[in-house]
């Protein structure tokens, strides 16, 4: 009988931001894109908004440690919501280390970003920067998963 199951990194730190957004958003407002609320599943999808948060994961790093970076590996995925996939398996940083990081980045979003007319935390502006860090299009359809 196994005692724990192995996780990646990137579902770990996926796991533990959607479950910080679910308290977060149960006890006040919460994330919209477009005018839309943000499901939870989409913050710990690599393949929806997770790379949007470790982009700023990886600022948050490189702000404290300026000379180094998280070997955070953003891969091209057409299909994707935002065009990029993020892997963190790749990171030589323990799992740990890179959680307190992504719950820094998250917490500064969700605490520092003026809500809008329905206290939403619009994140419209994040996406768009790391857009244009990746030189990606603008998505003109919202996520379906």
């Amino acid at each position: 009988m196994l005692l724990h199951e192995e996780r990646s990194p990137t579902d770990t730190v996926g796991k533990v931001l959607k479950t910080l957004y679910a308290k977060l958003a149960a006890s006040g407002s919460t994330l919209s894109v477009g005018g839309d609320q943000v499901d939870p599943a989409d913050i710990s999808n690599p393949d929806a908004l997770l790379p949007v948060f470790i982009f700023e994961t990886e600022k948050v790093y490189r702000y404290v440690n300026p000379k180094s970076d998280m070997g955070v590996l953003f891969r091209d995925e057409p299909s994707s919501f935002l065009g990029k996939t993020v892997d963190l398996d790749a990171s030589p940083h323990a799992t740990s280390e890179i959680v307190c990081y992504a719950v820094e980045a998250f917490l500064d979003i969700y605490q520092n970003t003026p809500r809008n007319e329905q206290n939403f935390v619009p994140i419209d502006s994040k996406i768009e920067e790391f857009r244009e860090k990746f030189h990606l299009q603008a998505v003109t359809t919202p996520p379906v998963f």
